[in-house]
């Protein structure tokens, strides 16, 4: 019954990603190219990285939350949420597969294919967790460096307006 439920909502999903993403039928062929691809470009491998990287995060926050918590109760959630993970996955690769037929053609993805299967393209998928999670360090950084401008030119502009925050 979950499996259900979960085809039907990445169903509408699919049905909400636009037109476009019909205009043109995955045909077998494509189909199997872009798994490929995603295969390649270890997406479902990093699909899970993200996962547990939020489930960390979910814990850290249940742990301040909730002090009462043990780490049975923990070990609890953190079950439940990989299962959920797993029993979805399909749907998380379904939607994918969707996502890129919807903005690649199949040469495309051949050429992808391609770039993927070289030194380059291996390379680029073991440096891209890495790529992401630093890049992300970087933008947290660079937010805190501008919020203080923002908010300062936001009190400014505002109070040219006779509004005072």
């Amino acid at each position: 019954m979950p499996y259900i439920r979960s085809l039907l909502a990445a169903l509408a999903l699919c049905l909400t990603l636009g037109h476009s993403a019909w205009a043109q039928e995955l045909d077998d062929a494509k189909r199997a190219d872009i798994e490929q691809l995603l295969e390649l470009t270890q997406t479902m491998s990093n699909a899970r990285a993200n996962m547990n990287t939020v489930l960390q995060q979910l814990v850290l926050q249940l742990r301040q939350k909730q002090p009462k918590l043990t780490e049975e109760h923990l070990r609890i959630v953190a079950e439940a949420h990989e299962a959920v993970f797993d029993e979805n996955i399909g749907v998380f690769k379904a939607l994918m597969v969707h996502l890129y037929h919807k903005h690649f053609s199949a040469d495309d993805i051949r050429q992808l294919l391609v770039f993927y299967a070289s030194d380059t393209g291996r390379k680029l998928t073991l440096v891209t967790p890495a790529l992401n999670r630093e890049s992300f360090e970087i933008g947290v950084q660079f937010g805190r460096l501008l919020g203080p401008k923002v908010e300062q030119r936001v009190k400014e502009r505002l109070a040219s307006k006779g509004v005072t925050l």
